[in-house]
């Protein structure tokens, strides 16, 4: 029995569990002029509903297709004419109430903000009013309903969950605004499709977005690659990188790592400019070349970090092919301002772009990098006017394809920034937070962030972007941060005060519980014995696939309660995330942990043997800031 009806009049209702919309309807969007669904005569042909817009010169064929819990639309130009169609929005009337429901709100690229927050309600760095992208989910407050709505294929649209309130003072019943953004050119004969739109019902968010996340792997099947260990240049030496630096870190790190595999990464700063990526900068004598060499010599693998579609305004790519830089909905040039400067965004679906990728990264490959970090593709995202005119979408996904066709499927691609309906299938891993530095606020935030994407590491190896562990209790150094003005009062960049030993220890929790890759970007010759210990036990305990954040849905900021498997039990970790000391106690039982099947539970921060109570719960303390991770072995 399907759980979404349609009919001939244009009406579209479905019950989900307590959710119910008897008011649905579609929008067709096109340059010029829209068309309601309700306005049309549908017929219900070959297992679809089908109907014919004429709308003077134009004429289209629309259809929409409804299994159990999901629906598909298509439009179709059976006219003479090229068509610009912009967006098809499905309207859900009336289905969720401001302050009774939770939502889960994840903003694409996966470098943005993440996280729950209460319908109509601020939390954290999540806005009321904020847009959700890919998927969403809602949680009823009182009877423990969820609700699923989410993109679950790959089309020309980008998947966009908007919030309409029924009174101005957003205090009211709100319609769910599913809007599939094409911003495209639809020739003649030509058909372009929404991506296939998921609502499910269940009585738990995580374990709904956890069968998400494994959705979207079966629709990939892409072969998964190993995760990898590496140490990376960004962090603490940002762009003032040398050659020695390099060099003088992948010794200390061949020498922390042993025999495992390892991976020396050269981020930001060993370019000439942005757009100029054939050799690097004065700061290496020996050229890229000669230092894949001596990383090699030393029994690692190099990787290179490139910023491929964002070229600097004085680089020779943007002066000799102005026509492949990207432009915006009025014709205008997008100029974007980074660390490197102004940079223009070259369009992807351009010949000359086309070409340019191909040989940047061929030679780059053909160098000996077996890594590539790609980045800042999020400035595709300004342009509307592409060269083969199918829009945003398609330019995002085009663009990562063409870098991988160009370095082959044996290297290690990890994205930056990009979406997952954009990069899955393409890259072997991806970055599901900001940037960490050695503040309290980008710790908060990004433990956030972590936690609300944990399912994306069913679809590529999850990357928390570096553990980073300096600090004056883990490092010799006299200084732990390129200059910077204190922002104690901050929230996130830069927010708070640089990172004590506890709150390291906190961080590398996060990193051993997010269960992806394990990239170091510390100055390793001034880390202590502290330093390196933390770094030991987050390689040894580091988990296989990402921990659930069990109270990921509910008025906490960022979850406290972190489970995940290992191979012969459970890793728990525990957080305080206030300011002030807090009692806590853990039942195992109630995160399906049978403590008849525990052969022991370890801190594993302390080595202190822990034992149940006699109701089966575990109490302790935290002192602010800190966290406790137990080992429990069957």
């Amino acid at each position: 029995m399907k759980k979404i009806k349609f009919t001939s009049k244009g009406n579209l209702s479905f019950k989900i569990l307590s959710y119910e919309c008897t008011d649905g309807y579609l929008i067709l969007q096109c340059k010029g002029f829209s068309v309601d669904s309700r306005k049309c005569k549908w017929v219900l042909s070959k297992g679809a509903y089908v109907t014919e817009i004429v709308f003077g010169s134009y004429n289209l064929k629309w259809e929409l297709k409804i299994k159990e819990d999901e629906l598909q639309t298509a439009v179709r130009n059976i006219g003479k004419q090229d068509i610009d169609i912009e967006n098809i929005f499905l309207m859900l009337e009336g289905l969720v109430e401001s302050r009774k429901y939770l939502q889960y709100v994840h903003r694409n690229p996966v470098v943005f903000e993440c996280g729950v927050r209460t319908v109509a309600l601020d939390k954290g760095l999540i806005k009321f009013d904020d847009k959700s992208e890919t998927v969403t989910v809602f949680v009823n407050k009182d009877n423990g309903d969820v609700l699923l709505l989410g993109a679950n294929t790959v089309s020309q649209a980008r998947t966009i969950f908007e919030l309409v309130p029924e009174t101005k003072d957003w205090d009211s019943l709100f319609a769910v605004a599913v809007r599939f953004e094409f911003n495209c050119k639809l020739k003649c004969d030509e058909q372009i499709s929404t991506p296939v739109l998921l609502l499910v019902g269940g009585n738990s968010g995580v374990e709904l977005l956890d069968e998400y996340g494994r959705a979207w792997r079966r629709r990939f099947r892409n072969k998964r690659k190993k995760k990898i260990t590496g140490w990376n240049s960004w962090d603490y030496y940002a762009g003032a990188i040398t050659e020695k630096d390099i060099i003088d870190n992948a010794k200390i790190f061949k020498k922390i790592i042993g025999s495992k595999e390892g991976y020396i990464i050269i981020d930001d700063g060993w370019e000439v400019r942005w757009g100029d990526w054939d050799e690097a900068n004065y700061h290496f004598p020996d050229g890229l070349r000669g230092l894949v060499k001596k990383i090699q010599a030393l029994g690692l693998k190099a990787g290179i970090w490139i910023a491929p579609y964002t070229v600097h305004m004085y680089s020779l790519i943007a002066r000799e092919h102005p026509e492949a830089l990207l432009r915006n909905e009025n014709g205008e040039l997008v100029i974007e301002k980074y660390s490197c400067g102004s940079v223009f965004v070259l369009d992807p679906t351009h010949p000359v772009t086309k070409r340019y990728i191909k040989s940047v990264f061929e030679r780059l490959k053909n160098i000996g990098f077996e890594y590539f970090k790609i980045d800042f593709t999020f400035a595709i995202e300004k342009g509307r006017s592409f060269y083969d005119g199918r829009g945003l979408q398609n330019a995002l996904r085009e663009s990562v394809a063409l870098i991988r066709k160009a370095i082959g499927q044996d290297t290690y691609l990890m994205s930056g920034c990009y979406s997952v309906e954009s990069a899955g299938g393409f890259v072997d891993g991806a970055r599901i937070c900001a940037d960490i530095h050695n503040f309290w606020g980008h710790v908060k935030r990004n433990a956030a962030e972590i936690a609300g994407r944990f399912w994306a590491g069913h679809i590529w190896n999850n990357d928390p972007d570096f553990l980073i562990v300096r600090s004056k209790q883990t490092s010799d150094d006299d200084r732990f941060n390129r200059p910077f003005n204190p922002n104690p009062a901050g929230v996130s960049w830069f927010g708070g005060r640089e990172m004590d030993i506890d709150e390291v220890i906190t961080w590398a929790s996060i990193v051993m519980l997010a269960g992806g890759d394990v990239i170091l970007s510390d100055n390793l010759l001034t880390l202590n014995r502290n330093g390196r210990e933390i770094i030991s036990k987050v390689s040894d305990n580091v988990l296989a696939s990402p921990a659930y954040p069990i109270d990921l849905f509910s008025d906490e900021e960022i979850p406290t309660i972190w489970v995940g498997q290992t191979g012969d039990g459970y890793l728990v970790g525990i957080f305080n995330w206030t300011e002030s000391q807090q009692s806590y106690e853990f039942e195992p039982q109630a995160c399906d942990i049978d403590t008849e099947k525990v052969k022991s539970i370890i801190d594993i921060w302390t080595n202190e043997k822990i034992n149940c109570d006699s109701s089966g719960i575990i109490s302790f303390d935290l002192q602010a800031h800190r966290c406790r991770v137990m080992k429990f072995s069957l």
